[in-house]
């Protein structure tokens, strides 16, 4: 039977719309209520950015300010606007500043610390790459640390070695994770892959499509075009000095197994950390590069470059055997 609408009845069916219109706005205020005095262990961030609410999608993390201040928006729905919306959007931001507090805490505590001008400096730039420096570059800062505030930040978590200055605690899997999440939601990309739990804790080799900055936010070192934590940068780095004590090494089985590659990638790293490859007898080994030495004033860059100049000067190069 076909059924053919008249005039009765279409008055009737946008009754019945209207009416319902106005059973799903009541029903969608009162889970707007109940959701903005919901407990945050009611909330959820998907591997996407998604918020979800009791396990549905209710809203999204979008860039903010910067990599620790994304913001949240809450999805759009027929029946949620004005005041309603706002109210879950409120909501929705006061989790995602929770949730981002709680993971990444040590951040967080750093910046409340009483500290002198460089360490408040220091701290400054540690959470702006969320956790993780080179020594390059922030050397004299360290240098100048005042060992009240050295000590203060070290009880913290945060290490100072000789490639990197890092917290140790944000280098779990799921704390990298969440960075790389908010990298993503700043630079406006899909959250890239990151190796399996406990291959994260291993170098790798980096995707050439994905600039630096986002390995850097992680939490990882590349050196050599090779990811990898700073901790076990540091157990490379003091390995191959110790090994240099004693003169050219090779870039043997000891040395792969603590940096945990193989011999080309080995090597790649070792010219990364400013070693340099010396072949003789048909072996290859590794030695420091000599370090340049500074000049201290003036004077001395005038009696350099005076002797650089003279007609004899590079006769103070030569060795004789």
């Amino acid at each position: 039977m076909r059924f053919v609408p008249d005039a009765v009845d279409g008055v009737e069916l946008r009754i019945l719309i209207a009416a319902a219109g106005r059973v799903l706005r009541g029903e969608v205020a009162a889970r707007v209520r109940l959701l903005a005095a919901d407990l945050d262990n009611a909330f959820a961030i998907g591997a996407g950015g998604e918020l979800l609410w009791r396990g549905g999608a209710v809203g999204l993390m979008v860039a903010g300010e910067s990599l620790l201040t994304p913001r949240a928006e809450a999805l759009a729905c027929d029946f949620l606007e004005g005041e309603g919306r706002e109210r879950v959007r409120r909501r929705l931001q006061e989790f995602v500043r929770n949730e981002t507090e709680r993971r990444l805490e040590p951040l967080f505590v750093a910046q409340a610390l009483p500290l002198g001008g460089i360490g408040r400096g220091l701290v400054f730039q540690l959470v702006n790459a969320l956790g993780c420096l080179p020594v390059v570059g922030i050397g004299r800062q360290i240098a100048a640390l005042d060992p009240r505030d050295r000590s203060a930040l070290s009880r913290l978590g945060v290490r100072f070695g000789t490639e990197s200055v890092y917290f140790e605690s944000l280098l779990r899997a799921d704390a990298m994770r969440f960075r790389a999440l908010l990298w993503a939601v700043r630079h406006g990309r899909p959250v890239p892959a990151l190796p399996a739990t406990r291959r994260l804790a291993k170098p790798f080799e980096i995707d050439s499509a994905l600039p630096a900055s986002f390995y850097e936010s992680v939490g990882l070192r590349v050196v050599g075009g090779i990811a990898l934590r700073p901790d076990r940068l540091e157990r490379v780095a003091a390995a191959a000095r110790r090994l240099a004590r004693h003169g050219p090494f090779p870039a043997g089985a000891e040395l792969g197994a603590i940096a945990g590659l193989r011999p080309a990638a080995l090597r790649r790293l070792l010219l990364a950390l400013g070693y340099r490859a010396v072949i003789a007898g048909g072996e290859e080994t590794f030695t420091p590069r000599p370090r340049r030495q500074r000049k201290t004033n003036q004077v001395g860059d005038r009696r350099e470059r005076s002797a650089d100049g003279h007609p004899f000067a590079k006769l103070g190069e030569l060795k004789l055997a």
